[in-house]
């Protein structure tokens, strides 16, 4: 092959080699929020919550596959900032106390957790962004 024609080549292949690249990185970023994300989850919620996600029988609700997440994700990030007082009904089962606040954990590592909950375990295709989040926590009930 001429340079010529070689030079059309990398001309055409060069864009999609570029977003190749950044797709791979937005997917490697993508992980390694959802790994920090577990291990945040495992360090602050699942002594309550399970390893799973799976609850404490009556005593505390799932956050794996709780249709409480599914239809309030938006709540969820003030959930794990300010913690939850009174009645919660989550799958059909009702709970009661109170829940303490992580207001210690920053925007950051909430949203780790927020993303690894829904994403993991309650279906969501996609994962909030930062500014997503603070929009979230300056909105809390």
């Amino acid at each position: 092959m001429n340079k010529k024609v070689i030079g059309k080549w990398l001309g055409l292949l060069l864009p999609f080699v570029v977003l190749f690249a950044i797709w791979i990185y937005v997917q490697t970023k993508k992980s390694e929020g959802h790994a920090r994300g577990k291990v945040l989850y495992d360090k602050h919620c699942a002594s309550c919550h399970g390893a799973n996600g799976e609850g404490l029988k009556l005593l505390i609700p799932p956050v794996k596959e709780a249709d409480y997440i599914s239809n309030n994700p938006e709540y969820l990030a003030c959930i794990i900032r300010y913690g939850v007082k009174g009645n919660i009904t989550v799958n059909g089962i009702e709970y009661s106390g109170n829940m303490i606040g992580l207001n210690k954990l920053e925007d950051d590592q909430i949203r780790d957790i927020v993303n690894f909950i829904n994403v993991e375990w309650n279906g969501a295709s996609e994962d909030y962004t930062l500014k997503e989040i603070r929009k979230q926590l300056d909105q809390c009930f």
